[in-house]
């Protein structure tokens, strides 16, 4: 199973819910709250949940070095050094008390097997050590900037919660065992008739209101009566001097910087409308530009920019090349060609290069012209994400082969501009223009020819290629000429894109030009 795929992100995130689940109720034992129908599911789905997991583990890979393993022998070594002690004290006894209960129930006294099922069931918690590396695949789930904010605060909040709950669980336990014993405890010394004899909900609020006043300035009645509790007591002061200031600075912190963003921005755009105005700017162009940069702040919180993932700059060249590589390569075999060159039975490493040397991206605004009738063409044009639309020089566009129709022809994302500049000198017949914000990739024509070049099948595999692509553009009347070549206007006639591959295929060679 591979470690990060979509079997195993459902399966941590049911791991985070019953992890989130033992938390909660494991504590609550101390309370003797009687087992209903609920709980008992609860500890047989819990309990066959991890036993599962104990099996999943033998089977899932892992990352060493940023490599992934999927060697069973490796994993299993691994597993053994690392989880299967930790796991096997949580499943093992786990099933050993579970069947004993079920099965011994008359033999063994009730009291002192449910103190010691308690005990066992205590080594559930243990599963806390995996939460982190649950919680960070949540995290990587995670797209907004503000979103990742808020999320860390609810965890810091969930963190105090849970804390508190241990605690007042705990000096409640230490409050019964006193009582058991006959000795003086915090239970029966309140200020109002003994604790022992109210209701579940009273005695859990109770000591949840005492624990959350060590955190605190506040104060209660209830108070230690006997040496355990003074000690705990202590305990608990002595850490939530140094835990909860640290929880409530990182808590301001998040605050502030969710603020600060809010305000860096508001001020930004104060000055940038500040200085359109003193620089006499008219209003069509001020708003065009307030409204470009608008999307692209908002686009900066929904999607992260190189820019800004300092990180990065630790990358090999051969990471930063294969990164490059699967963000630009599913946009770029929209083309035939391309696609041809970068499967993996064919020439994948060209595609390798070609991704990182020769591809650029291009951000454009609303209404921004990439081009114009007359224009010498410098790139080829892929079309990433936004909306753009090519309108020809007579202000027709090219709808069918050798059919041009009135008006524009959008382009969407799977469309390809000024492909023939990668073969020929060329002059773009249209205008491309930008309908909304959006990005394109260019491939430089000097940098392609250096890539092709490397090798000499794909350099042989491209003359080919340019060959029958000028045939097929010369035979072009010279009106329906067009910087956007559909599909069915080359890629599938016959003696066209077909003859090329069988020639590279089949003879492993291109044909002499003339």
């Amino acid at each position: 199973m591979h470690p990060v795929g979509p079997a195993r992100l459902a399966w941590n995130g049911l791991s985070l819910v019953l992890i989130i689940y033992d938390m909660f109720t494991i504590p609550l034992q101390a309370f003797d709250i009687p087992p209903n129908s609920f709980s008992t599911l609860m500890d047989w789905v819990t309990l066959t949940f991890w036993t599962g997991d104990m099996i999943q583990s033998f089977f899932l890979g892992y990352y060493e070095f940023g490599i992934c393993v999927m060697v069973r022998s490796k994993i299993i070594k691994r597993y053994m050094r690392t989880w299967f002690i930790v796991d096997l004290l949580v499943v093992v006894p786990d099933w050993v008390m579970s069947l004993f209960v079920n099965g011994q129930m008359d033999i063994v006294g009730l009291g002192r097997l449910v103190r010691v099922t308690r005990a066992v069931r205590m080594l559930r918690l243990l599963r806390l050590l995996k939460l982190k590396r649950i919680v960070n695949t949540v995290y990587d789930m995670i797209d907004s900037e503000y979103t990742f904010i808020m999320l860390d605060l609810c965890r810091l909040l969930t963190f105090i919660v849970t804390l508190n709950h241990v605690i007042a669980c705990s000096w409640f336990a230490i409050g019964i065992s006193g009582a058991h014993r006959g000795i003086q405890n915090w239970l029966e010394n309140a200020s109002y008739s003994s604790v022992v004899d109210q209701s579940i909900l009273l005695q859990y609020s109770t000591a949840m209101h005492w624990s959350l006043t060590q955190f605190t300035p506040a104060s209660m009645e209830v108070s230690a009566r006997n040496v355990e509790e003074r000690l705990f007591s202590i305990m608990v002061l002595f850490f939530s001097l140094i835990a909860f200031g640290s929880i409530v600075g990182s808590v301001t912190a998040s605050m502030t910087h969710l603020r600060k963003l809010r305000e860096d921005s508001v001020k930004q755009f104060w000055m940038l409308r500040r200085y359109l105005k003193q620089n006499g700017i008219s209003p069509s162009l001020n708003e065009r530009i307030i409204k470009f940069l608008e999307h692209r702040e908002q686009e900066k919180y929904n999607q992260v920019e190189e820019s800004s993932v300092h990180v990065l700059t630790g990358l090999s060249t051969a990471l930063r090349a294969e990164l490059i590589d699967e963000m630009h390569k599913p946009h770029l075999e929209l083309h035939p060609f391309l696609a041809y060159m970068g499967h993996r039975d064919h020439m994948p490493f060209v595609m390798f290069r070609l991704c990182s040397e020769a591809v650029r991206v291009f951000s454009c605004a609303t209404a921004d012209v990439i081009f114009n009738p007359g224009d010498g063409a410098m790139w080829m044009y892929f079309v990433k994400n936004g909306s753009f639309q090519y309108v020809l020089n007579e202000g027709v566009a090219l709808r069918d082969e050798d059919r041009p129709a009135p008006g524009p022809l959008p382009l969407n994302m799977k469309a390809w501009v000024a492909e023939a500049v990668l073969w020929t000198h060329w002059q773009h017949r249209g205008k491309l223009s930008a309908v909304q914000p959006g990005e394109l990739l260019t491939i430089d024509p000097l940098n392609f020819a250096k890539v092709m070049s490397v090798h000499p099948r794909p350099w042989l595999f491209a003359r080919n290629y340019a060959v029958r692509f000028i045939q097929f553009l010369n035979s072009i009347k010279n009106k329906a000429l067009t910087d956007v070549f559909r599909v069915d206007a080359f890629h599938n006639i016959r003696g066209g894109w077909s003859r090329v591959v069988a020639a590279c295929d089949e003879q492993g060679e291109v044909v002499e030009m003339e």
